[in-house]
């Protein structure tokens, strides 16, 4: 017969190894939940997913001077947790990439400043009015990124990114990524 001990390292085991949702129920005696740092006599739900490396996990606790999770609730807990989990995960992703964007932001602000300044300088002498997107595009294209890259970033399609880039070229009297370069340096596209 197994220990509580090692029912929990099965379990742990169990819930690190999970490629889909799991809902963990357990009734935790006054004793077992003495021993521990949780709360004690408790009954616990635990809703668990994974994506790739990454865990979400939602707790539930019940003390025992309430009654235990039904079948229902059991039920309505893991469809539930189905919508829910990936919701999570979804804004987790989500503040770890504005996090790190703000984070790189932080280290390129005063270069980028500085090429922002530069390009609105000389969109001012061409007397060239640029939406905010297209700026925004052909700002990225000068600090070297890719079409790729901006359109990831952005959260659009390459050929938008293409599109923006066109309608500035066209303002600008110039065609493509070299052309833009070109018309920043101020090299004569006649060459």
């Amino acid at each position: 017969m197994l220990t509580v001990s090692q029912n929990q390292e099965t379990l742990l085991a169990r819930m690190l190894s999970v490629d889909d949702f799991l809902l963990v129920h357990l009734k935790l005696p006054s004793s077992v939940g003495q021993a521990s740092s949780g709360p004690t006599g408790t009954y616990h739900c635990n809703l668990v997913s994974r994506k790739s490396n990454r865990r979400c996990v939602i707790s539930l606790h019940r003390d025992h001077n309430q009654r235990d999770f039904s079948l229902h609730e059991l039920s309505f807990l893991k469809n539930f947790s189905e919508a829910l989990l990936p919701l999570l995960d979804r804004h987790a992703q989500t503040t770890r990439t504005l996090c790190t964007a703000h984070a790189d932001n932080e280290a390129v602000t005063q270069g980028g400043q500085q090429l922002q300044r530069e390009f609105n300088d000389k969109l001012s002498q061409a007397e060239v009015r640029l939406s905010l997107r297209e700026k925004e595009i052909c700002l990225g294209i000068l600090a070297g990124a890719t079409v790729p890259e901006l359109a990831d970033k952005l959260h659009v399609k390459n050929s938008s990114i293409e599109t923006y880039l066109k309608r500035a070229g066209a303002k600008l009297g110039v065609k493509g990524r070299h052309g833009l370069v070109k018309w920043m340096t101020g090299v004569s596209q006649t060459a």
